[in-house]
């Protein structure tokens, strides 16, 4: 069996559903970034969180999900 996140909570891949009137749906609106880590260290996060942040509030979309501790992981 497959977790996904959506919505602010994980579940079962097999649960997940997406209304047909959502605008990410709808219209395709997403932020793609990418932190890059080496020796498990990860490299420009500072600048990842402005660039997230900027795009998050072109997009219009709630900043609750990417505040720091506003997802929870798997089983917590």
């Amino acid at each position: 069996m497959s977790t996904v996140f959506l919505n602010g909570e994980y579940m079962p891949m097999s649960e997940a559903r997406i209304s047909p009137m959502d605008r990410g749906f709808l219209f395709g609106d997403g932020i793609y970034e990418v932190v890059p880590s080496y020796d498990g260290k990860l490299v420009g996060f500072g600048p990842h969180m402005d660039r997230m942040q900027e795009a998050w509030t072109h997009c219009r979309f709630s900043t609750a999900s990417i505040t720091p501790g506003g997802a929870k992981s798997p089983g917590s």
